[in-house]
């Protein structure tokens, strides 16, 4: 009787070790597949890391409905990647500065920078070619975006503390003067200053003078955007984007740092 009882605990003893071992080969098995599908991923990653930009690479954003990823550097360019290859398909040059932030219109026709020269440069698509520089900032542009709404309306950020919003449809930071309520954000007046983009304005009580870069100073009256005078150094240019003009505490007299050297001019 007492040996039935151990061939009987023998048996069930050998019952689960065979059922232990089964399941000790299967852990096996996924553990290997786990393994293998770790290196395979280890591989894809390898196999699409991209080396971009000179310097680093400061921004990145995928394209809409699109697999393209779109980077930002130091070196100054704005480029389009293929994800599933690697493969670089455009670069997009003409940025004065380091990119330190990127937006897409949500139809994918315009790519925005946002640059530490101070100004947001806007890329068409198709073309290859900046659309739009827009200027008017003192300080570098850290941030941008696209409305949700509409692929009109961009917003940036700079280190100036403000945030500007731009309309692309009108073009209005080609050479165009504008004036908005503070408090409500609305545009109260506009008037066409420059043939190109203004790089500076400086203001004294209710005269304001602006600086472009097709070469011409003009002033205007704060209260009505009416042109008081156009100014213009024969044979010299701005020395820079970030010249600013200076008028005299009487706004008799209208100072600018010109590449030939300082000119002064009469109101």
């Amino acid at each position: 009787m007492e040996l039935q009882q151990c061939y009987k605990a023998l048996s069930r003893l050998s019952e689960q070790l065979v059922v232990e071992v089964a399941d000790s080969r299967a852990l096996k098995s996924c553990l290997r597949e786990k393994e293998t599908t770790i290196a395979e991923l280890e591989k894809e990653l390898n196999e699409t890391r991209i080396n971009a930009h000179e310097g680093g690479c400061a921004s990145i954003l995928f394209e809409y409905s699109s697999g393209k990823l779109i980077s930002g550097g130091q070196d100054r360019s704005t480029k389009m990647w293929d994800t599933s290859t690697g493969s670089l398909s455009h670069s997009l040059f003409g940025c004065l500065g380091s990119v330190l932030d990127l937006a897409i219109t949500h139809d994918s026709r315009f790519i925005i920078a946002a640059s530490c020269s101070n100004n947001l440069f806007v890329w068409d698509v198709n073309s290859g070619r900046v659309r739009y520089t827009l200027t008017g900032r003192a300080h570098k542009v850290c941030a941008v975006d696209v409305s949700k709404v509409s692929s009109r309306h961009v917003a940036s950020a700079a280190y100036d503390r403000t945030i500007k919003v731009w309309d692309l449809q009108k073009g209005r930071v080609e050479g165009n003067l504008c004036l908005w309520d503070i408090q409500t954000g609305k545009l109260l007046s506009e008037v066409a200053a420059h043939s190109l983009a203004i790089t500076s304005i400086s203001r004294n009580g209710s005269v304001v003078s602006t600086s472009g870069r097709d070469n011409l100073h003009d002033l205007f009256d704060i209260r009505s955007l009416e042109a008081c005078g156009t100014f213009r150094a024969t044979g010299n240019r701005m020395a820079s984007n970030w010249s600013r003009p200076c008028i005299s505490p009487d706004t008799i007299i209208l100072m600018l740092a010109l590449l030939m050297g300082p000119s002064t001019f009469g109101q």
